[in-house]
């Protein structure tokens, strides 16, 4: 299920702060993420060691953040930067920080 505005506003009151201080550091274009015409970049390998961490298969959590199977391989791939909701759901359904997830560099 796509975020709609409404979840994309709550995601970017929780992970803003954290988010452009993120993208200050390592040189990304803050507005673009925040008008969502880019996604935040997230390192896909520690996704993956986190979900295989809790013996989640990508399906089950799929099935938590309400994404399609192809969305979570292609973020876990690094062929796909989601949105902040997006983020935020992944981040709730792995129980994880958003320091931890964010691509170092």
């Amino acid at each position: 299920m796509k975020p709609d505005a409404a979840e994309q506003r709550a995601a970017m009151r929780e992970l803003w702060p954290e988010i452009r201080d993120y993208c200050i550091a390592h040189g990304h274009d803050y507005d673009r993420i925040l008008h969502g015409l880019d996604g935040v970049p997230v390192d896909g390998w520690q996704i993956t060691a986190r979900r295989r961490q809790l013996w989640l298969s990508r399906q089950e959590l799929a099935d938590r953040t309400e994404l399609s199977l192809d969305a979570i391989t292609k973020i876990e791939n690094g062929r796909r930067s989601p949105t902040i909701a997006v983020l935020a759901r992944i981040m709730r359904a792995l129980d994880a920080d958003i320091e931890w997830l964010l691509r170092d560099g």
